[in-house]
């Protein structure tokens, strides 16, 4: 069965943990998605987590804790670190400092999808959207940024939730559908 719309939200990034892992989950996108579907979700910005970690190191706010855990910055994968925010599933309980995360480019996301006949919606046309995005994204940008304004909040809470931006692509209507991937040839990150 093929759907309308596959959504991801919070959880695309896991799978940067490796390229392969990445280009399984949007295989498996492809294959579930009807030709003129819609991708759509929502992700931390790997961009915004540096942005915040070049200012400090560890970025500690009331509301937001970022710790850097990687050891090269020069791929696009395998970049994990330590994210928690208060009051949240990722807020960090006892032994824990908070959510093991990896950091996430859209890149290689565009690449892959691209390879699946699926390529970004830049232009919602929805003003009432538009008004919770950041108008200093870059024009044609396929994540766009939260612009949280919450005046009577902790002002931490603002930089949190600016770290997420949402993603939608559409699969042409005459894209090739994917093939099954046979067992054999299906990541496995133990091997």
């Amino acid at each position: 069965q093929l759907y309308d719309v596959v959504t991801c939200m919070f959880a695309m990034h896991y799978f940067f943990e490796a390229e392969e892992a990445l280009k399984m989950f949007l295989h498996n996108v492809a294959l579930n998605l009807k030709p003129g579907g819609i991708f759509m979700g929502t992700i931390p910005c790997g961009l915004r987590v540096l942005q915040l970690l070049s200012c400090k190191k560890p970025f500690k706010s009331r509301m937001l804790h970022i710790e850097d855990r990687w050891q090269d910055l020069t791929q696009p994968f395998g970049l994990p670190y330590t994210f928690a925010i208060t009051d949240t599933v990722t807020e960090g309980k006892g032994d824990s400092e908070g959510s093991s995360e990896y950091l996430t480019f859209m890149e290689p996301v565009e690449r892959i999808l691209a390879s699946h006949g699926i390529f970004p919606v830049c232009n919602y046309d929805c003003p009432e959207l538009e008004a919770c995005l950041d108008p200093h994204d870059a024009p044609g940008a396929s994540l766009r940024h939260f612009y949280p304004r919450f005046p009577s909040s902790e002002p931490s809470l603002e930089a949190a939730s600016a770290v997420f931006g949402m993603f939608v692509f559409r699969k042409s209507r005459d894209a090739p559908q994917p093939a099954v991937l046979p067992l054999d040839k299906r990541y496995r990150p133990d091997e």
